[in-house]
């Protein structure tokens, strides 16, 4: 975990494995829409064991079909089966999120091509069924009031859909940087070493948080909402929404400890 606390959009990285493509429309697939959960399975068994699963959100924005994994709203395109990841050049291509015909039961085939360092317990396109649940109580809403200056900025946020994360803006003297705090059994912990520099961008309010000047803090006035962004441009983008949360907000309230996780899984 600590590694996450060292680049502001390491979890963009991780959950995609890919650069970003250009957003899909789906078509017709508004039968797929709400909220799964995974059930929880042992490792090597994979027999069903008690506790929390995953839940996996299927939903909809700008008319196009999204899911979640690691934080990131990832686009999703039809397919014969129903829905399949929407990122061509990604270790995630192929996976699938339909009904099977026999059973009418929900279901997601994962086909990740890291889980080969899983050796003979990987899932790789097996058929995974779920179970439609109600939405998840607890999630906070990211809409909030447009920024006026750069300043406005500051202050700490918390990613929607992986709320064991916090980012921090800071300004010091003319100079803008983030730090991470990550929740364990513990509470919220600062990772001292973990700060990153940021740029105001020129041509609009917020920021630059990577080297190759890919990523980026900005509010979607669309949404109205913050968000951090990785792509190349407007139309080629992935995106983390964020929430704006008091930094003194205690944890187990509210989204901070969550019982479930949200999102496609994969292996790394």
């Amino acid at each position: 975990m600590k590694r996450l606390g060292i680049l502001f959009v390491l979890v963009i990285l991780t959950a995609t494995g890919c650069r970003p493509s250009p957003k899909t429309s789906a078509g017709d697939r508004d039968y797929l829409l709400g909220w799964y959960e995974l059930p929880r399975r042992h490792y090597s068994t994979r027999e069903v064991i008690p506790g929390f699963g995953t839940l996996i959100p299927v939903l909809k924005k700008g008319g196009s079909y999204y899911s979640v994994s690691h934080g990131v709203e990832v686009p999703l395109k039809a397919c014969p089966e129903g829905l399949e990841w929407g990122l061509g050049q990604s270790s995630m291509r192929g996976t699938k999120i339909g009904v099977d015909a026999a059973s009418k039961a929900p279901y997601i085939s994962i086909e990740d091509q890291n889980a080969q360092y899983e050796g003979g317990y990987s899932t790789f396109g097996e058929k995974q069924f779920m179970t439609r649940i109600d939405r998840p109580s607890g999630l906070l809403d990211p809409t909030t009031s447009p920024p006026q200056t750069i300043d406005d900025f500051l202050g700490c946020y918390q990613p929607l859909w992986l709320p064991v994360l916090r980012w921090e803006l800071i300004r010091d003297g003319n100079k803008y940087h983030v730090k991470t705090q990550i929740l364990n059994k513990d509470g919220w912990k600062t990772e001292e070493s973990a700060s990153v520099a940021l740029e105001p961008l020129p041509k609009q309010l917020g920021f630059v948080c990577s080297s190759k000047k890919k990523a980026k803090l900005i509010f979607n006035r669309d949404l109205k909402r913050f968000e951090c962004v990785m792509g190349p441009d407007d139309n080629h983008n992935l995106t983390m929404p964020l929430v704006r949360i008091m930094p003194s907000l205690v944890s187990g309230t509210g989204a901070t400890s969550p019982p479930k996780e949200i999102g496609i899984p994969t292996w790394h």
